[in-house]
């Protein structure tokens, strides 16, 4: 994952059952700069609350109704974070001077983003005119 400066991924989960290939397990490990791990529940034990941060570091969507994450996780550099609840809703921001981030993951199918008509869409074709 390359991450420029304050890029932010949008807030997410991956679900099991129906839907999906069972729940994703998920680590990501720091290779450049920083980043914020956000997520709904503690993970490292580490973590510190989104409220805590002052209001200007607060990530977009922090206080609106469907924002679900509560808890913030900094990593640098050659280090790894890991969710507990592969469940749970979560996302990154990479710090100032962005970041790039290996992930470890099982594969999944099934993601839902918590911001109201976010989607995964990819950019349509065109055909060649003559």
């Amino acid at each position: 994952i390359y991450l420029l400066p304050g890029q932010m991924l949008p807030e997410h989960h991956h679900v099991g059952g129906p839907d999906g290939y069972g729940p994703k397990m998920e680590a990501w490990h720091v290779r450049h700069g920083t980043v914020e791990f956000f997520g709904e529940h503690r993970g490292a034990g580490d973590e510190t609350l989104i409220s805590d941060m002052p209001a200007a570091d607060r990530p977009f969507g922090f206080g609106e109704p469907w924002f679900k994450s509560k808890y913030v996780a900094r990593r640098s550099a050659g280090e790894i974070y890991a969710m507990d609840d592969p469940e749970s809703w979560h996302f990154q921001r990479a710090g100032p001077q962005g970041a790039i981030v290996t992930e470890y993951a099982s594969y999944h199918n099934h993601v839902s983003f918590s911001k109201p008509d976010m989607a995964f869409e990819g950019s349509k074709a065109k055909a060649a005119q003559p």
